[in-house]
């Protein structure tokens, strides 16, 4: 069945081992940077998650209550050590590269349309970086985003409710990883309700489809409430930036040119005009995403574009399709052409996305003995948020709230020396704890 499944699919085991070369490839060059802080995309909103993971986990009085799955599965590098996010960065990646091609395949009904995507997408500079994160789990909700949109087209193409049931679950479980997975569901009840059917037919797929995530999403509701005394309990204020303006507009456009480079953008253009209205009627389920982070949220990040970045990629594929079918000279160009526009989008950032990456180095300081150093790059805004050990720690509550509660070893060991406290630099988390305890006993410090 298994063999049946990929012969029938016959790209999609070399999209995965693809997949996986690339990320055997970022665990060679990642392979002595492997702990929280020693991992380049470690951003300040892991700490926050992790306090909620040892929270769920009966080790924590402290919760700030995000979304829930990533905290759960956090729980798993208590277990298993930290090498177990990158395992699920990895696997979420896989998940989004794979179902980009069985999304762009069956709608444009071109197996080459799908090859071209999840080639964009597994070679974007901007995509490995949002699969690379600690803490931000944008890439994660995207991967499910995509899982969900196959199963309700393939409900589309055969009128199975049980795709609908199906659809509602991976809606849900995208929506608590990041609230942001629930955004495509109006456009799913949209596209419902403009189907040829009768009335009570479309309210009664409507219930099947909007029936789970009641269900899960009203379990977690019912949680918070009874455990924290309301619901959508949280300490991080998810509504603050809900503010419809305009003012971030002209900034996500040039942003997305930048990050999606200019060559894919100029394929996407020119992708357009073979636009069908089956991809027209799918990729509208990306519209939400630009709508509500560019005119609806304040807040500005450019991390969002990951959401509304998957189109362009499948734009751009249409256009490469066409030049490789095409029966001019033309065609002989498509490779050397294509393999040019993924390597200058995977080399090439004018955004700042940190390639190659920044080395993070302890190095003497008269002060206090040792410090963090960090290269100054633009994207890397969060590296300063390590930066100073001595002046920053006390103004860093879920990072003292971590140390706390996880570094009773490196305390013990502290006391046991006589002598100065050795410090081996090449590992962050070990070498951060042992600084804090060394000055709370006023005890030297002596690198390795």
């Amino acid at each position: 069945m298994k063999f049946d499944f990929f012969k029938q699919n016959k790209f999609a085991l070399l999209i995965v081992l693809l997949s996986i070369f690339v990320i055997v490839v970022q665990a060679i060059l990642f392979r002595d940077r492997f702990t929280i802080e020693t991992y380049p995309f470690v951003h300040q909103d892991f700490w926050r998650r992790i306090t909620d993971a040892l929270y769920f986990a009966g080790q924590s009085d402290t919760v700030f209550v995000h979304p829930p799955v990533p905290s759960l599965l956090y729980i798993l590098s208590f277990l298993f050590g930290d090498g177990v996010l990158f395992i699920l960065n990895g696997f979420h990646f896989i998940l989004g590269s794979l179902f980009i091609y069985f999304i762009s395949s069956q709608i444009s009904k071109k197996p080459l349309v799908g090859v071209f995507s999840s080639l964009f997408f597994i070679c974007s500079a901007t995509i490995l970086q949002q699969y690379s994160y600690y803490g931000l789990v944008d890439g994660w909700c995207l991967s499910w985003i995509l899982v969900g949109i196959f199963f309700f087209l393939k409900w589309r193409k055969s009128s199975k409710k049980k795709y609908l049931v199906i659809t509602g679950f991976l809606t849900v479980f995208a929506a608590l990883i990041q609230y942001a997975g629930f955004f495509v569901l109006p456009f799913y009840l949209l596209n419902m309700w403009f189907v040829k059917k009768s009335m009570s037919e479309k309210i009664k797929e409507s219930i099947l489809l909007l029936l789970p995530i009641i269900f899960v999403f009203g379990g977690w509701q019912l949680f918070l409430y009874f455990q924290f005394g309301q619901f959508f309990f949280s300490k991080i204020d998810h509504f603050i930036y809900f503010i419809p303006n305009i003012v971030n507009l002209w900034r996500y456009l040039f942003d997305t040119i930048t990050f999606a480079t200019i060559p894919v953008i100029i394929l996407a253009i020119v992708g357009i005009p073979y636009l069908t209205t089956e991809t027209k009627r799918t990729l509208i389920f990306f519209s939400p995403y630009f709508i509500f982070f560019v005119l609806l949220y304040f807040w500005y990040d450019h991390r969002f574009i990951i959401y509304w970045i998957v189109p362009l990629f499948f734009l751009a594929s249409l256009t490469f399709e066409h030049i490789v079918t095409s029966k001019n000279t033309l065609k002989y160009l498509a490779v050397p052409l294509f393999a040019g526009v993924l390597l200058f989008s995977n080399i090439y950032s004018p955004g700042f996305l940190g390639m190659p990456l920044p080395e993070n180095t302890l190095i003497h300081s008269s002060k206090i003995g040792l410090k963090l150093e960090h290269r100054d790059e633009p994207f890397y805004i969060w590296s300063i948020y390590f930066s100073d050990i001595n002046n920053r720690y006390k103004s860093n509550p879920e990072l003292e709230y971590f140390r706390r509660t996880s570094s009773q070893i490196a305390k013990d060991i502290v006391i046991a020396t006589r002598g100065c406290v050795k410090v081996d630099k090449s590992d962050f988390v070990k070498a951060h704890q042992l600084i804090y305890y060394s000055e709370v006993f006023n005890r030297k410090i002596c690198l390795e």
